[in-house]
């Protein structure tokens, strides 16, 4: 993403010093784009984009004259930038001309409309200063900045498998064989749906469509299990029947009947038994 942008921003010497930061240690093996890819589960491609958002944000922090609140995302990456003290205290607040102090919210619902509020005043600011509207993948509506945003939490990878709901909905389906169950997950989110399963199975061969085939291969073996076991039972209350007959007599007669029926019983199917600021 290139920094070239309309006025008046681009006429604001505060915003081409900005501009002119590298973020990214050119000596480093591990970068801050990086680091905020790693730490968030996001491609290089995606952070990259996002540590460009959040020098937009710092310059309309700066610039407007009123309280600007990010998106998460380009929160993550304020949040990451403070933990470089050095650059942060440095060469980042010497170019933006005063210090960017980060608020998070005191909570409850004074605040939760203070935010709200800001965040509408931000991305209005953004489009006046840089002649185009935030994009929505990084500068969401604030349903889901303040809806979805503050239940985000981290996770050890190394001990935990990270499914989203409406990804994991071809699977449950499977397993269930519940069209309902679909229907009511996929509404949970509207933004998401059908083409984003189709995404990321059509990206995740192996986990997505290698997963549902490796479950529907287990449901199989368990039932094959089942009726292989009831089988074998019953070809041997059959072989006792029929000894019992070619013993001959009312009692070898009467013995065959009562063990068919058990053996009949047997071999029965039985039912099968989810920062404000």
């Amino acid at each position: 993403m290139t920094n070239k942008i309309e006025a008046p921003a681009a006429r604001d010497a505060r915003w081409r010093r900005l501009s002119a930061i590298d973020f990214d240690d050119p000596t480093a093996a591990f970068s801050f784009t990086k680091r905020l890819a790693r730490d968030n589960g996001w491609r290089v491609s995606f952070a990259a984009r996002v540590v460009e958002e959040y020098r937009r944000f710092a310059f309309l922090s700066v610039a407007t004259g009123h309280e600007t609140t990010p998106s998460d995302e380009v929160d993550q990456a304020w949040h990451l930038h403070l933990t470089y003290t050095r650059h942060y205290w440095g060469a980042f607040t010497e170019a933006l001309g005063a210090p960017l102090h980060h608020n998070p919210t005191a909570g409850g619902d004074v605040e939760k409309k203070r935010y709200a509020d800001n965040y509408s005043a931000t991305l209005r600011s953004y489009a006046n200063y840089f002649g185009e509207a935030a994009p929505a993948d990084i500068w969401p509506s604030a349903r889901i900045r303040f809806g979805y945003a503050p239940y985000m939490q981290r996770i050890n990878r190394r001990r935990n498998f990270v499914l989203p709901k409406n990804r994991a909905v071809p699977v449950v389906a499977a397993l269930s064989g519940s069209a309902a169950l679909t229907a009511s997950v996929a509404a949970q989110d509207a933004t998401s749906g059908a083409a984003d399963i189709v995404a990321f199975f059509d990206e995740n061969p192996v986990i997505g469509y290698g997963g549902i085939v490796i479950v529907i291969m287990l449901v199989l073996m368990a039932i094959r299990a089942t009726t292989g076991g009831n089988k074998k039972k019953t070809d041997k209350a059959g072989g006792a029947v029929a000894g019992d007959a070619g013993n001959g007599g009312k009692s070898g007669g009467k013995s065959g009947g009562k063990d068919g029926g058990d053996g009949g019983g047997d071999s029965g199917c039985s039912g099968c038994g989810g920062c404000g600021g």
